[in-house]
């Protein structure tokens, strides 16, 4: 079985999911596929007018994108906005698996929660969730939470 998830990450969903016990999702949900990239992005690189943004925290090797034309930030999950923006690493009982078992690394998760509010972008766009026009208020807000309440990840 493969989900839209899954070819994205290059990970195969298996039929095991069914049987997992709470906070160990991850192990059992996916299985690893040897993929070989073909080049490797850093950040501060540009392809076009996306400038690449290391973003470590929600995997080791995350990264987002900036377009430089109207700065948007193409975040991929290390904001989500399922309902309100937040930051993987805040538990969030409408969409609680970053938090539980989600995240790489929570306290780098959220210096790069940080580091990606910084860049002032005009919008973001989330791996889970609307886009957030004029997200200034959203980022302080989720990195204010975030930063009150225990870190899970």
């Amino acid at each position: 079985m493969r989900s839209g998830l899954a070819k994205r990450c290059c990970c195969k969903v298996t039929s095991r999911h069914r049987s997992v016990s709470r906070g160990r999702l991850r192990r059992y949900l996916y299985e690893r596929a040897e993929v070989t990239p073909q080049r490797l992005l850093v950040g501060g690189e540009r392809i076009g007018s996306l400038e690449v943004v290391a973003a470590a925290g929600h995997t080791p090797g995350h990264i987002a994108f900036l377009d430089t034309r109207d700065r948007t930030l193409l975040a991929g999950d290390a904001y989500l906005a399922i309902g309100e923006l937040f930051v993987t690493t805040e538990l969030v009982w409408r969409f609680p698996f970053p938090a539980l078992s989600g995240t790489w690394h929570a306290a780098t998760a959220l210096e790069t929660a940080q580091r990606l509010g910084d860049l002032e972008p005009a919008r973001i766009a989330t791996g889970h969730g609307r886009v957030v026009d004029e997200p200034a208020g959203d980022i302080a807000r989720a990195l204010r939470r975030a930063r009150e309440h225990k870190a899970w990840g």
